[in-house]
């Protein structure tokens, strides 16, 4: 009787370990399964004619008005937000106000006033953060938030801790709260010398509208790469994570080659991505390709648009100009392609098959559209060379003085 109640209790136990090695296993599969792998390493040598009418449906040219009270120094160094049918532009590099249009492109006031005083901003616009929800829109220069209201009317000063804190990477999340990514102290890393990996740790803060702290989650610790050899000038290179939003969508580029979404409710970090750099991976001896602040990255319904740097040591001939590159991840085949540098126009973008203008290179997406900001001296040149009749008849509207054009795609 022991012995048969001894082999029934084994025979459970052997049957409760397979069970849950069979679970463990069947979830270790899925959640590979589940992080699709964007080969970097396999295809960045390798560029392709990928056609903007796979991708959008429509193609729009508006002229921005030109005018004393609105004009756009360089679109190059211009930043745009869009919300209630109207255009906000800055610039990190100038000190001009916030400048707003309506989505016909007339202009309609500046936002913020330049001064010493609490409610005024004393150097760069670094960053202008949209409150979907409540149409509060949040000025950041280097060492505060100034908040305007609905009506562009100055509403509060939040003194946020700006240690460590890239203000160009801050976005609104949602019910009122803002998200940005906090820097490790860097000071350790030249105090290390930069020998010493794991010791600065990039940081998500969420806080409230108050600017009062309501969550922080790592994200994982910077990379410390030492170019030091008999070829290279000796220049550690800290490899740290990065913040990007799509539609309100945050997406976080970590140090350690996943991509991340950060979900709202809960707040968690959710695995998207594996980057595979293949030969372009960094390491201590190698910076490799990485993402940094200048870099885009747009995740759409139907495929990721973004671009990366390359070290010059071991650049591929991606373009006469650039040590980045543009790529394209369609999420319906998973495959992705390195775009090809247009001679013709002297720049990376996707073919416009849509009206036969030039390339389209996306800076801004929102409510389903992608946007691109040209110079009018650009725009002049581009479609002069371009097939489209759309831009040849907006550019002979036109001087090497007037505010740039944006070009307008609809996805589909």
């Amino acid at each position: 009787m022991k012995i048969q109640s001894a082999i029934r209790f084994l025979a459970f136990l052997i049957l409760a370990f397979l069970f849950l090695e069979c679970r463990s296993t069947s979830n270790q599969s899925n959640n590979h399964k589940a992080i699709p792998i964007i080969d970097i390493g396999k295809q960045a040598d390798n560029r392709e004619i990928e056609y903007l009418s796979k991708y959008s449906t429509n193609i729009d040219y508006i002229p921005l008005e030109t005018c004393q009270e609105g004009m756009i120094a360089d679109a190059l160094y211009t930043k745009m937000r869009i919300h209630d049918n109207k255009f906000y532009f800055f610039s990190p590099t100038s000190d001009t106000p916030i400048l707003c249009f309506d989505c016909n492109g007339k202009f309609v006031k500046e936002i913020g006033v330049k001064g010493r005083s609490n409610n005024e901003y004393i150097g760069n616009i670094w960053n202008v953060i949209i409150n979907t929800d409540n149409s509060d829109i949040t000025l950041i220069e280097k060492s505060k938030w100034l908040v305007y209201d609905s009506t562009h009317s100055y509403k509060q000063t939040l003194q946020i801790n700006h240690n460590n804190l890239n203000p160009t990477e801050a976005y609104y999340l949602r019910n009122n709260q803002y998200v940005y990514l906090n820097r490790g102290n860097e000071k350790e890393f030249y105090f290390n010398k930069g020998r010493i990996n794991n010791i600065i740790e990039d940081k998500l803060i969420i806080i409230d509208s108050s600017g009062n702290n309501l969550q922080t989650i790592g994200i994982g610790y910077q990379f410390i790469a030492n170019t030091t050899d008999a070829n290279t000038i000796s220049s550690p290179s800290i490899i740290q994570s990065h913040l990007f939003s799509t539609d309100d969508k945050i997406t976080i580029v970590s140090n350690n080659d996943t991509i991340y979404e950060l979900t709202s409710t809960p707040v968690l970090l959710k695995p998207k991505y594996k980057l595979n750099f293949g030969k372009y991976k960094k390491n201590l001896k190698f910076v490799g390709a990485n993402m940094n602040q200048s870099n885009l990255y747009f995740d759409t319904k139907d495929f990721i648009f973004f671009t990366m740097l390359f070290p010059i040591k071991s650049f591929p001939e991606f373009s006469p100009k650039y040590t980045y590159s543009s790529f394209i991840y369609d999420k319906n085949n998973q495959k992705i392609k390195s775009l090809l540098y247009n001679d013709t126009f002297g720049y990376i973008g996707l073919y416009n098959d849509l009206d036969y203008g030039a390339p389209f290179s996306p800076h801004y997406v929102k409510n389903g559209k992608m946007y691109q900001i040209v110079n009018a001296d650009e725009f002049i040149t581009m479609a002069q060379l371009s097939k489209s009749d759309k831009m040849k008849s907006i550019a002979n509207k036109l001087t090497e003085e007037s505010n740039p054009v944006i070009i307008s795609i609809t996805l589909i």
